[in-house]
Order: C-alpha cells, then structure tokens, then sequence
C-alpha cells in the first residue's frame, strides 16, 4: 500500500493544512462524461427464443400446464 500522507503534506502551499489542500484539489476536478462502451453491434444475432416458439406450441405448453395444476389440485383434496 501506498502511503499517500507524506504526499499531501508536500503537496500543500504555505500556510495551509493538509486537509485543505485535499479539499481544494477535489473542487479543481472536472466532471466529464464517460461513453458506453459498444462491443456488440445494434441488433442482436439472433433473435430471442420466444420468436422460435409456434402459437400451436404455446398453446399446448399453456395447456400442460393448466392440465398438470388441475392434477395437483385433484391429488391434493384426495389426500
């Protein structure tokens, strides 16, 4: 680890302290803005997998499912 102390204290003009010298280094930074890296291009590859999914064969996962909660119903009032 660095020992930054040492550096602020050489760091300060005559007359000030440490701390001042710190804050009146922070009040000199500027705010600038930082750009998004673009590694991927604007569309995607291939598209999500909802898109390779059929009506039919959502309509027959909607109705697996439906089927396999009435299932756990009947089991469960039998239990």
């Amino acid at each position: 680890m660095a020992d930054f102390r040492a550096a602020t204290a050489t760091a300060t003009h005559p007359g000030e302290t440490a701390t001042m010298a710190a804050e009146s280094w922070l009040l000199e930074v500027k705010r600038m803005r930082i750009p998004r890296p673009k590694f991927q291009t604007r569309c995607p590859a291939e598209p999500p997998k909802d898109y390779f999914i059929t009506e039919e064969e959502a309509k027959a996962k909607r109705d697996l499912a439906k089927a396999t909660e009435e299932l756990r119903r009947a089991v469960q009032d039998k239990l």
